[in-house]
């Protein structure tokens, strides 16, 4: 829910890939949370002044809100992703065996090996 979100002056662990990465213990920090929005999409960012980095989730304003975009801005550089593909109503954790390599090449993924 887009309305729910804290926005001001706020208390947020980072990301355990980006505390880990950037070898800094986790803990809370403090952020600054925004949200802008147009016609379809909802942009939330997240600025740490004391980490040097911001993190921002574009987003349907529709439910059921699908994630279409994340960027982190930090010293060592931008780091971006984007929805290409989905696929619903599979059962995610049960399709990690060989035989279902051609589910991941549908959404564009390397092979699992065999």
């Amino acid at each position: 829910d887009p309305a729910a979100l804290p926005l001001g002056s706020i208390s947020v662990v980072p990301g355990a890939v980006h505390t880990r990465f950037a070898h800094i213990p986790v803990r809370f920090e403090r952020a600054e949370a925004s949200l802008r929005e147009n016609t379809e999409r909802s942009f939330y960012r997240l600025d740490y002044p004391a980490l040097k980095r911001q993190l921002e989730i574009e987003f349907d304003r529709q439910f059921p809100h699908v994630i279409r975009s994340w960027r982190e801005m930090s010293p060592s550089g931008t780091t971006t992703a984007t929805l290409e593909d989905r696929m619903m109503n599979s059962n995610y954790w049960l399709l990690n065996q060989p035989k279902h390599a051609p589910l991941r090449k549908e959404l564009g993924l390397e092979p699992i090996a065999d």
